[in-house]
């Protein structure tokens, strides 16, 4: 309704309700004006007096469900929406309504429950199969959720909210070129938005599609210039590709993402002279264990540096050259003259490929727990190899290898020490089951328990965990199994790593397939210890 003619019917309602108060109409259509011009408020209190006019009424019952739906108060909206049910069962607005508040309450059995109502009423309503769609992916229940979307495309033809939700899902099976097409039908059909362009980069990228992820990340910031995630994707992608320039100045953007400001920021090395410099940890364990190689040359460019750390790692930090001081991340913070996040280190470096700073070691374990180690594995008879084959239960499926395939590999001949901090219950069973398989998961306190347990081993395997940068840190000899989409800092293609000369890299050739991979782990263990045998 425009403004004029809105105007016009408030005054007109105005007027009905000077003459007669109680006019249910008037009140109810005054709820409704007051409603689209953003005055919950006053809507509310309308409605209130037009369902004590007409309690029975079920349309201004849905009406103050939406009422209160715009206040935030979502749980008195369902009631008045449920009310308005009681008095209609088939209305279909109120369902979907109060379908949609429940699944913003975190009550996503109700809220299907309500769409698959809506549908049953309305088989052609699309808006209410985009919506059970969606909370489906929420549930993880993808192949639902492709089902609902389908029917809408075949409803109403293409779409560009059914072919995003339709990506998303296919994404999420695993059927990364269908989902790629879906995409493109959203940006043919008129969907040139930065989301469809941002989530088309993202999936190219999965793809090691670099070239075109970046052009598809280039045209969403063409429409969007301050999104801050779109950036940090597009300098992922630079940064697999090794365009370490470009890629570190990008990679900026996530200070705007998610880094708390902290201090003032130290924007060149030349700043830093005489300075005390306090160097914040972000991320994960693997990022603070790659990138505190930077720390002395910070203090070699005359910082007097402080570095705040996560915790587990506190102990192990302390080993680095030179005079750096470690912090616990949540303890008071010091001050400091300057501050920088870690990961931005090697812009203020300026490193590329030709520069990168690989030392053979940078940290060191304690000598007295690798003397309690040796004690607690006892006489060397054979090679010992270290295992971690899962990487945090946050982290992608794609940091993961089944403990139960890993084992069925490995050579006999070798004493295996598991490296895995966190066990499932079917892991720790299949452990127990194998006398050349040893966890010392209970006694890994910290990350300097477990570079102790390392520099007893001749070996460490792991998939991309904190682990793998601990083991390269040590400089140990370490064989890394990576996905077919790595990380950004393995870069594509390449067996050995700039960051850790210690390092092999296994990877996968198609997405999702590890025996090759396996099979390759196997036969360089045999390779590598005449002893081994194949079991």
């Amino acid at each position: 309704m425009a403004q004029g003619k809105l105007r016009l019917a408030q005054k007109a309602c105005k007027e009905i309700l000077r003459r007669n108060p109680g006019d249910f109409d008037a009140l109810h259509l005054s709820g409704v004006l007051a409603l689209r011009s953003g005055d919950g408020r006053s809507a509310m209190t309308l409605f209130d007096r037009a369902v004590k006019a007409q309690p029975m009424d079920a349309v201004v019952w849905s009406n103050r469900g939406s009422a209160l739906q715009s206040l935030g108060h979502l749980e008195d909206a369902v009631a008045s929406y449920e009310t308005a049910l009681a008095l209609q069962p088939g209305f279909v607005e109120a369902h979907f309504n109060r379908a949609t508040i429940l699944r913003r309450l975190q009550r996503p059995e109700q809220a299907l429950a309500g769409f698959n109502r809506v549908i049953a009423l309305d088989a052609r309503n699309t808006d209410a199969y985009l919506c059970r769609c969606a909370l489906l992916q929420d549930l993880e229940r993808h192949m639902e959720a492709l089902a609902s979307v389908d029917h809408v495309l075949a409803i109403a033809g293409d779409q560009v909210p059914a072919l995003f939700l339709r990506a998303r899902s296919l994404r999420s099976l695993g059927r990364l070129e269908e989902a790629l097409t879906s995409y493109d039908r959203a940006l043919a059909a008129g969907g040139e938005l930065a989301e469809i362009l941002g989530n088309r980069g993202n999936l190219l990228n999965e793809l090691n599609r670099l070239d075109a992820a970046i052009e598809s990340y280039d045209r969403a910031l063409a429409l969007q210039p301050d999104d801050a995630q779109i950036h940090c994707n597009k300098a992922v992608a630079l940064l697999l590709q090794g365009e370490f320039e470009r890629g570190w100045a990008q990679f900026e953007w996530r200070r705007k993402r998610y880094l708390e400001p902290a201090g003032v920021p130290a924007s060149s090395l030349a700043e830093v002279p005489g300075k005390t410099v306090l160097v914040r940890a972000e991320q994960g364990f693997g990022d603070s264990l790659q990138f505190c190689r930077y720390l002395p040359l910070l203090e070699r460019a005359g910082a007097q540096v402080i570095f705040e750390v996560q915790p587990p790692l506190l102990r192990l930090m302390r080993s680095l050259e030179g005079s750096v001081r470690v912090l616990p991340q949540d303890g008071e913070r010091p001050a400091s003259d300057l501050t920088v996040p870690l990961l931005s280190l090697p812009l203020l470096f300026n490193t590329s490929l030709a520069n990168l700073p690989a030392p053979g070691r940078y940290l060191y374990s304690d000598a007295s727990d690798r003397q309690r180690w040796e004690q607690r594995l006892g006489e060397r008879t054979r090679p010992r190899v270290g295992l971690v084959w899962a990487g945090s239960q946050v982290q992608l499926n794609n940091r993961r290898v089944s403990l139960a395939d890993l084992a069925a590999c490995l050579p006999a001949g070798i004493d295996y020490v598991s490296l895995q901090k966190d066990l499932s219950q079917a892991d720790a069973e299949l452990l127990r089951s194998r006398s050349d398989l040893r966890s010392f998961a209970d006694e890994l306190h910290d990350f300097s328990d477990t570079a102790a347990l390392c520099d007893c081993l001749d070996l460490v395997v792991s998939i991309d965990t904190g682990v793998a940068h601990l083991s390269g840190a040590l400089g140990k000899p370490t064989w890394v199994l990576l996905p077919f989409n790595p990380d950004w800092r393995w870069l594509l293609e390449r067996t050995d790593s700039p960051w850790y000369p210690s390092l092999r890299l296994l990877r996968q050739a198609r997405i999702g397939d590890w025996r090759p991979v396996l099979e390759e782990l196997a036969a360089g263990l045999l390779a590598r210890f005449p002893g081994a045998r194949l079991a």
